[in-house]
């Protein structure tokens, strides 16, 4: 009888193995990525703008799909940025071919947003991933709206010890633009010295 029995565990732990090793890897739904606050996005910026994206275009850089827009700029807090700056995301299609990368910005045509830059490779890249995008919408009433940023991030911090555990994004609420900028304004003259 003891055999018997080990038989059957070994046949259904076989089982479990096969049907294990046949499950699809199921993708990951975010890039895991240390959370940024406002003051922490300003001080890394080297530009910090509000603007709206004209044009977008992939392309591959190395062996990766980066796309490269257009952005006009109508307000600047930080940096020499007048009239248009040309910034780099990660992901975008080039033919056929996709790519796709979880947490990062995404500057659709015709969409506004505030941007926290970096210079960096010779092109302008979002601070922390899509946490260096807050797009801006208008509410019911047509008040402009900053909205939260990092999407597709799973935002952590490290605590006693080294652990890491989850935390908030720099803006976890939409908030008035004008009242947002007034704050990066602050966060800049403070992060200068002014």
């Amino acid at each position: 009888m003891p055999n018997r029995l080990i038989g059957l565990l070994g046949a259904a732990l076989g089982l479990v193995a096969v049907a294990l090793a046949l499950t699809p890897a199921l993708p990951a739904r975010a890039s895991v990525l240390q959370a940024l606050e406002l003051r922490d996005l300003v001080r890394e910026s080297h530009e910090i703008v509000v603007g709206s994206t004209r044009a977008a275009h992939s392309r591959y850089d190395g062996e990766r799909i980066v796309t490269e827009s257009l952005v006009t700029v109508h307000q600047r807090m930080r940096g020499g940025a007048e009239g248009e700056l040309r910034v780099v995301t990660l992901g975008g299609t080039v033919g056929n071919i996709g790519m796709r990368v979880e947490g990062a910005a995404s500057l659709p045509v015709g969409g506004r947003a505030v941007l926290f830059l970096r210079r960096g490779d010779h092109a302008l890249r979002p601070v922390g991933m899509a946490q260096g995008v807050l797009p801006i919408q208008a509410d019911a009433r047509g008040n402009d709206m900053a909205m939260p940023g990092g999407m597709g991030l799973a935002l952590m911090q490290r605590v006693g010890g080294g652990r890491l555990v989850p935390a908030p994004a720099a803006l976890m609420a939409p908030r008035p633009l004008d009242e947002l900028c007034a704050e990066i304004d602050a966060l800049v003259a403070a992060d200068e010295g002014r």
